[in-house]
């Protein structure tokens, strides 16, 4: 994933580290839409339809100033085709289960590798390890 943090995502960490403010996120889930949410977290379209839903996602421990995902990101089988069959194109991290998109809860965004449909009886997979995620 080519992306960035969110101005969300910048915030939390220079107050973090700079303002020694606490920071606690809880879970974080991977979101896909099918057009760019900027790095105001909030201007993309997430899919919708075919049971689509957010999925839980976990890290392995930083190193270096990289992670990535530790498991397999499976959103299951689509029972319909998700936003009438419109490219998946982004991703977003973001601790909401399945509230909006608001830019108050996302914390990174990048392009999907490659932007495709997710029709109906098709399974979105992210492979272990292919969510990276390069602080520089």
């Amino acid at each position: 994933m080519a992306g960035s943090k969110t101005d969300n995502g910048e915030n939390k960490v220079l107050d973090a580290i700079l303002n020694d403010t606490a920071m606690s996120v809880g879970a974080v889930y991977l979101a896909m839409l099918t057009s760019d949410p900027t790095d105001t977290g909030q201007a993309g379209t997430e899919a919708v339809n075919g049971g689509y839903a957010r999925e839980l996602i976990e890290f392995d421990p930083a190193a270096s100033g990289a992670t990535a995902n530790t498991y397999l990101e499976s959103f299951g089988t689509a029972s319909a085709d998700w936003s009438t069959g419109s490219n998946i194109t982004h991703l977003v991290i973001t601790n909401a289960a399945a509230a909006a998109l608001d830019g108050t809860n996302t914390f990174y965004h990048g392009d999907w590798d490659v932007a495709k449909p997710v029709l109906n009886g098709d399974e979105a997979q992210v492979a272990i390890g292919a969510l990276d995620i390069t602080e520089s």
